[in-house]
């Protein structure tokens, strides 16, 4: 038989083929496969058949072998024994003390006396504030006036009644007097009083 050269390292799959023959590779078990042969040579006679031999006799059954002894049940081991300790004595109940005295109810103090002071007297009434010169303050003062002689007898303000002390003004709703003093009124001509007399 000729001796085959198969590749060194063939991977999983790859085929050769030598005289006729192709071979291929199965990497999971390292093995060359043939996948197809070379020609099939031509078919021979067939032979003659021989004749049927005779059947033999049937032989003997084996006996069957008797059964054996069943094994002896072991005896009965002893059963362990019971402790024989004595019961822990239980301690005697302590005793309940005696109750404790009740403390002494004290005695109720004194009532407190009520004061005898006499009634605080009503102060005198205090003095007016000095008032100061203020030609400079920019606002609107009211005026506080009395409603009698008496300067103790005071009447609310009122905002009929204003003055500023920065300008000088002194406002009220109307004025009322001959007004024959005052100063910076200007004359009303002759013209103008017959106009006002006749009702024009």
């Amino acid at each position: 038989m000729p001796i085959l050269n198969f590749p060194a390292s063939p991977n999983n799959g790859d085929t050769f083929t030598q005289n006729n023959i192709q071979w291929q590779y199965n990497s999971v078990y390292g093995v060359w496969n043939v996948i197809s042969a070379g020609p099939t040579g031509f078919t021979g006679s067939v032979g003659f058949t021989g004749s049927v031999g005779f059947t033999g006799s049937k032989g003997d059954t084996g006996f069957t072998g008797s059964k054996g002894d069943t094994g002896f049940t072991g005896s009965k081991g002893d059963s362990g024994f019971i402790g024989s300790g004595a019961t822990g004595f239980t301690g005697s109940v302590g005793f309940t003390g005696s109750k404790g005295d009740t403390g002494f109810t004290g005695s109720k103090g004194d009532s407190g006396f009520v004061g005898s002071g006499a009634i605080g007297f009503t102060g005198s009434r205090g003095s007016i504030d000095t008032p100061t010169n203020d030609t400079t303050t920019n606002a609107t003062y009211y005026p506080v006036v009395a409603i009698a002689t008496d300067s103790a007898t005071l009447k609310t303000i009122s905002t009929k009644l204003t003055f500023n002390p920065s300008t000088g003004t002194f406002t009220a709703t109307s004025f009322s007097g001959d007004g024959a003093n005052l100063t910076g009124v200007p004359a009303q001509d002759e013209f103008a009083r017959t106009f006002a007399i006749l009702g024009y």
